[in-house]
């Protein structure tokens, strides 16, 4: 909000004594909106100190209007970070570790931080796409993780219906003894800035009715719930994407054709409406790219990427020779 519609106009400087060593010094208080300028341009471990100089302070930093301008400021201001994740584990099936590189891309790419997490868990662990610098890490059973790098912390969630449904699971039931399991979504209501995770499968490989069954994890209340799924089955080879408050998957190949789900985490409601510009044979994904749907094909090492603009149209962004890169 800027200083007109909050009806400040001209900054007035409060002007008090404090005394040092026996001699009283003049001392000049910023008004506050300044100092949420100010407070906006700080990195976030910074904020996490500096919640504790006052209540003022803390309850502005705590509001949703203030994060979202901390990290609009920081989006535009600082050099990318990529997130690299490791898992340790030991002969002896010890608890695994994760460890959560944060890299930043510069003229070198360099550590910007480290940090370890434990896991009392020893199955295989996954990790989500990242939303505002948070991510989730789970297994299929037993346990789900959030976790904010930048603050080193992180807490434990409670289980989706579908975490039980595959411990219990009959794997000799499929032809080869493998099953195809569902990737987490993790994103972010714009309307009232909840994190929610979501978790989309096709009903039919657990015995479940309807084409496919989604689950809703809401952080506000700490709890998970069921909400009518796509019409389509979805894809498990990628991670859910999220851009400008909805999740997106891709569907299942029908008629040699792949369509995109969308997931309004507002409205909580799935749209199929776009399918994606190219019919393939190829490897195709899913990202999120300077906050645009993005669509890449390689086939005979090409790689061409497609983005969907403010129009709702597909443009190829790029087209990359492979045989030409270098590693």
């Amino acid at each position: 909000m800027e200083d007109q519609e909050r009806g400040n106009h001209e900054p007035k400087l409060e002007v008090w004594e404090r005394e040092v060593n026996g001699v009283k010094r003049p001392t000049i208080m910023l008004p506050h909106h300044l100092v949420e300028k100010i407070l906006e341009k700080l990195p976030v471990e910074s904020l996490i100190k500096f919640k504790c100089v006052s209540k003022e302070w803390k309850l502005t930093m705590m509001s949703q209007y203030f994060k979202e301008r901390q990290m609009m400021f920081s989006q535009r201001s600082h050099d990318p970070n990529i997130l690299f994740v490791q898992t340790n584990r030991n002969y002896w099936n010890a608890p695994t570790k994760i460890c959560v590189n944060t890299l930043t891309l510069r003229s070198s790419v360099f550590v910007k931080s480290r940090s370890y997490y434990p896991l009392c868990d020893k199955s295989f662990a996954l990790i989500t796409k990242s939303c505002d610098g948070l991510i989730c890490m789970y297994g299929f059973m037993r346990w789900i993780y959030v976790i904010n790098p930048s603050i080193k912390w992180y807490r434990s969630l409670p289980l989706a219906r579908f975490q039980n449904l595959v411990e219990h699971l009959d794997t000799r039931r499929a032809p080869d003894g493998r099953i195809a399991f569902p990737l987490l979504g993790l994103g972010r209501d714009n309307k009232n800035g909840v994190y929610k995770l979501v978790w989309l499968y096709n009903s039919k490989e657990l015995e479940l009715d309807n084409t496919t069954t989604c689950e809703v994890f809401s952080f506000n209340t700490n709890t998970w719930r069921n909400v009518i799924g796509s019409p389509y089955e979805v894809s498990y080879c990628d991670n859910p994407t999220y851009v400008d408050g909805s999740l997106h998957w891709l569907s299942t190949v029908i008629n040699s054709k792949i369509h995109i789900v969308c997931f309004d985490l507002s409205s909580e409601t799935f749209e199929v409406s776009m399918k994606i510009p190219f019919t393939t044979d190829g490897q195709v994904t899913i990202s999120n790219m300077k906050d645009r749907l993005c669509i890449s094909e390689g086939k005979d090492m090409k790689q061409e990427i497609w983005s969907l603009n403010s129009g709702k149209k597909w443009e190829k962004t790029y087209s990359i020779d492979l045989n030409r890169t270098s590693i």
